[in-house]
């Protein structure tokens, strides 16, 4: 059984978009890494099966992500983090058994050559990547280096 906290003080939380609020680049609160915490240890079970429990996966950073965009209501967070270890185990357990293990480890350089052997040759950026050996899909993420409130606004095809 874990006690869940539905209302955080709302002094010494980070300070939310306006127009996104659950979206914030600050480093996570000393309640926040609590809930986190809580979070993590009620998905011990799941956590355990993971091949790769590593902090990009259920690192503080990582739960938080969910706890914000729950807008701190932790039993609703703790849901989508479940959720997410469930797709990742059992929707699509091809992310643990053959994706990650083809690309995580490679160093910078490795990376860039797996890259560019699979990337448009005229240049164009697309997140995907390629396949590895077993024909699985390989796609780019760059958290952090899109503003996603201009990308929003700039797009006619998008409603908030």
């Amino acid at each position: 059984y874990t006690q869940m906290v539905e209302s955080f003080p709302a002094e010494g939380l980070p300070t939310p978009d306006p127009k996104f609020s659950a979206v914030s680049t600050q480093w996570p609160t000393a309640e926040e890494i609590a809930a986190v915490d809580r979070i993590r240890n009620a998905n011990q079970e799941a956590i355990a099966r993971l091949k790769f429990p590593t902090r990009d996966v259920i690192g503080d950073l990582r739960i938080v992500r969910f706890l914000r965009a729950r807008h701190h209501k932790e039993a609703e967070a703790q849901e989508w983090f479940t959720a997410f270890l469930t797709a990742r185990l059992e929707d699509c357990p091809e992310i643990e058994t053959k994706i990650r293990p083809a690309v995580i480890g490679m160093t910078p350089e490795e990376f860039v050559t797996f890259f560019q052997e699979r990337v448009h040759p005229s240049g164009l950026f697309h997140p995907w990547v390629g396949v590895t050996q077993e024909s699985v899909g390989v796609f780019v993420g760059r958290p952090g280096h899109i503003d996603a409130v201009k990308f929003t606004e700039e797009r006619e095809d998008i409603s908030l």
